[in-house]
C-alpha cells in the first residue's frame, strides 16, 4: 500500500476498536478541537511479534489511546487518494 506522511493531529480519542478477540487495539475515532472526527487504523500484526514484545505493545497502545485522552498522533494517509488513515506514532 502506497503511503504517505500527514502530519500531526491533536484531539480526543473518541472511540476505540478491537480486534475479534477484544485484545488488540485496530484503530480509534480521534476528534478535533473543530468537533471533527477521523478513524486512525492502528493495526499491528502481532504473529509477527514475540509474547513479550507484543504484550508491551498492546499495554503501551491502551494506555495511549485511552477514550477521552488527549493525544498527538502522526498518520500516514494510504490507498486510493490516500483515504485510509494509518497510525505513524501516538503520544
Amino acid at each position: 500500500m502506497d503511503c504517505h506522511a500527514v502530519g500531526q493531529t491533536i484531539g480526543k480519542i473518541a472511540k476505540r476498536s478491537f480486534s475479534e478477540d477484544g485484545l488488540a487495539l485496530t484503530g480509534f475515532v480521534i476528534e478535533g478541537s473543530d468537533g471533527n472526527r477521523e478513524f486512525v487504523n492502528a493495526n499491528v500484526e502481532f504473529g509477527a511479534l514475540d509474547a513479550a514484545t507484543g504484550g508491551w505493545i498492546r499495554q503501551g497502545m491502551n494506555t495511549l489511546a485511552q477514550e477521552g485522552r488527549t493525544a498527538v498522533i502522526s498518520t500516514k494517509a494510504c490507498g486510493a487518494a490516500g483515504r485510509v488513515l494509518m497510525l505513524d506514532s501516538i503520544r
